[in-house]
């Protein structure tokens, strides 16, 4: 299972696990390593995530877009929700 990072809500969970309260005793000098920043499927041709596999991004009118389309942008957004 992966979180999707292209939704808010996912984002907002990601960011629920990282925070201050959670890693009693630490302060801003805390540091996490967020090794591989993107969905990795060992088992399959590509060494990712089926670039055909959709996400959802959950607008008004919900869109929905290719992983190849934003293979980088999940990275991304998974650095922001750890920040």
């Amino acid at each position: 299972m992966w979180i999707d990072f292209l939704n808010s809500r996912g984002r907002d969970y990601w960011a629920s696990l990282y925070s201050y309260s959670v890693f009693a005793g630490t302060d801003s000098n805390f540091h996490i390593w967020i090794d591989m920043n993107e969905p990795s499927v060992f088992t399959g041709p590509e060494g990712t995530m089926p670039k055909t596999n959709r996400h959802v991004i959950p607008l008004k009118e919900p869109l929905q877009v290719l992983h190849r389309d934003v293979h980088n942008v999940y990275g991304l957004l998974m650095t922001m929700a750890t920040h």
